[in-house]
């Protein structure tokens, strides 16, 4: 299959060309930090940022899309599910 964009320096802008399932844990960091999560089943998000804050996204709808850059996704506060990272 051709790729016209194969040989384009990758941004922030471009779309995302890798993704992977996300399970949450209190315990484990995330193996790739994704440039963004996706949000298959509704719920909160409970994160930890790069510099170790944690946070937590209420009321997230399903479908939607957080360019959110993590190190881990807590299962402790977590009620969304499918969710998937995009690097």
């Amino acid at each position: 299959m051709a790729d016209p964009f194969k040989n384009i320096t990758r941004s922030y802008e471009m779309p995302s060309n890798q993704f992977f399932d996300i399970v949450p844990s209190d315990v484990t960091d995330l193996a790739i930090v994704p440039r963004a999560i996706y949000i298959g089943s509704s719920g909160a998000l409970s994160v930890i940022d790069e510099f170790g804050t944690t946070v937590t996204f209420t009321n997230l709808f399903q479908g939607t899309f957080l360019p959110i850059r993590v190190s881990r996704v807590l299962a402790t506060g977590t009620g969304a599910a499918a969710l998937i990272g995009m690097v």
